[in-house]
């Protein structure tokens, strides 16, 4: 039982900083202006974030106050530790989910803007062709 907890602690965090990867490959794309591949990557990403529940939930299971007493003052350390790292993978995640909110809602802004600097322009158009004829 206890080598299944380190197991799925390793596992986990293994998970986690694929999580920070594809986060990283989301700027990027967005950076690129790659929307194909940010779609694709935000799609496994939300995917991996599944799987990293899941797991996350096995541990805390394993982890529970009934197991606890059965765990050795090794394997509960291993747990805290776990959490510690969880907690800064989080964070940095979380930091760059942020940033990256940031930078599409700046995009978006701009997108509209454009479009509709284009819709006044076409109406100007219009109505000189209009005017013209």
């Amino acid at each position: 039982m206890e080598e299944e907890i380190v197991k799925l602690i390793m596992v986990h965090l293994s998970y986690l900083d694929q999580l920070k990867a594809l986060t990283k490959k989301l700027e990027i794309s967005f950076k690129k202006d790659d929307l194909e591949s940010l779609y694709n990557f935000s799609l496994n990403r939300e995917r991996l974030l599944k799987i990293i529940q899941s797991y996350e939930i096995k541990i805390l299971n394993y982890s529970s106050i009934n197991n606890i007493k059965t765990l050795k003052n090794f394997n509960i350390e291993i747990i805290k530790e776990w959490g510690n790292e969880k907690s800064k993978l989080i964070e940095k995640v979380k930091e760059e989910n942020n940033n990256l909110i940031d930078k599409l809602i700046r995009s978006k802004e701009k997108v509209k803007l454009d479009l509709s600097n284009i819709f006044k322009l076409n109406q100007v158009h219009g109505a000189y062709l209009t005017h013209s004829l």
